[in-house]
């Protein structure tokens, strides 16, 4: 006997309900399945916040600090007058939330097979799967400026690689938000060229770079050459002899390889490269306090229902899809840094 209509309604409701109540689990297991994500998650830089002022195309407006206030005195007497001025040293900086979609689809014949609760649940698994990978690459690869899709948000590299004042390809100053850089020297990331320099030594350098600037460095992001050189020569500074686990309290468990400088976690990423040449490593110093992935809580892995494919009779096919909105901020640009050419010698 052929389904009625009704029957696939029920099916189709179902489903959607079953993928509604997955929701937090295929969250969780996103966080999970990429480092870069994950090393976010756990110093506290994928930050909910709703968009509502607007600034020209901006729907997420974050004040930013570009100077000292100027509301600082000290105090002549217990009986001193306070005067209080317009804080010059703080503005606004917008960004743009960008959506992505990730679409669920069941065929008409796989509902058939798979009428019941238990048959919606063993159908789905593989499916929800296939969508958890999708979606965490592709926002791993946006949060590191990797790839080519269109309406891709900006990331690391639009962020923080820009490092000098020359007008050609990624080496010029740019406006990341609303501010340009090329006019504004306070919105800078800071940069370190560790050509001929020893990987430790510039690394240690970085760290007193963003300390100066009232930062605190908690996550270095590094494509492999990068990591692998201070790998090398993180291992062969090593002599011990114990027995028993060794172990580090200050490094986070991500699951995934990754090590620790100056109390920072270290990571790689497959999809860093250094721009300028992709024959040298680069690493990002970054400020979770100022710096992170910002999502709005009102499309964050939104599900839109399982419904018929309209528009072509011949398919037979069910879809619904999830809806994630994100953009990659900061408040204070000046505690992030670059670290160029690792391993590139004058010879």
């Amino acid at each position: 006997m052929a389904p009625t209509v009704s029957a696939a309604f029920s099916y189709n409701k179902r489903t959607t309900s079953t993928i509604q109540k997955f929701i937090p689990t295929l969250v969780d297991n996103i966080t999970k399945r990429q480092v870069e994500i994950a090393a976010l998650k756990s110093f506290g830089m994928i930050k909910m916040r709703q968009g509502g002022e607007k600034s020209g195309l901006a729907q997420l407006i974050l004040p930013v600090r570009y100077g000292e206030s100027s509301n600082f005195a000290w105090m002549g007497s217990d009986w001193d007058h306070l005067t209080v001025v317009p804080d010059d040293g703080i503005t606004v900086c917008g960004y743009d939330y960008t959506t992505c979609r990730a679409t669920v689809m069941t065929s008409w014949l796989q509902r058939l097979r798979n009428e019941g609760d238990c048959g919606v649940l063993d159908s789905l698994k593989d499916t929800l799967k296939d969508t958890e990978i999708t979606m965490s690459t592709n926002i791993a690869k946006a949060i590191c400026s990797y790839g080519t899709l269109d309406n891709q948000p900006k990331g690391l590299r639009d962020c923080v690689f820009p490092y000098d004042g020359t007008t050609t390809g990624y080496n010029a100053w740019n406006t990341f938000g609303t501010i340009d850089s090329a006019t504004e020297a306070w919105w800078r990331n800071g940069v370190r060229d560790a050509k001929d320099m020893d990987i430790e030594e510039v690394m240690n350098e970085a760290f007193l770079d963003v300390e100066e600037q009232n930062g605190k460095t908690k996550l270095v992001m590094c494509d492999r050459i990068a990591f692998s050189a201070f790998q090398k020569r993180e291992f062969s500074k090593r002599s011990y002899t114990v027995t028993g686990k060794i172990g580090n309290p200050a490094l986070v468990d991500l699951g995934m390889t990754h090590q620790v400088i100056n109390d920072a976690t270290m990571i790689w990423s497959r999809f860093l490269s250094n721009p300028s040449s992709a024959s040298y490593g680069i690493a990002y110093l970054l400020d979770p306090e100022w710096t992170g992935v910002y999502v709005n809580p009102k499309i964050n892995m939104l599900f839109k229902g399982m419904s018929q494919v309209e528009g072509d009779s011949d398919q037979l096919v069910e879809k619904g899809f999830f809806l994630h909105e994100l953009c990659f901020a900061t408040q204070n640009r000046r505690t992030n840094l670059v670290i160029i050419n690792i391993n590139k010698t004058s010879s």
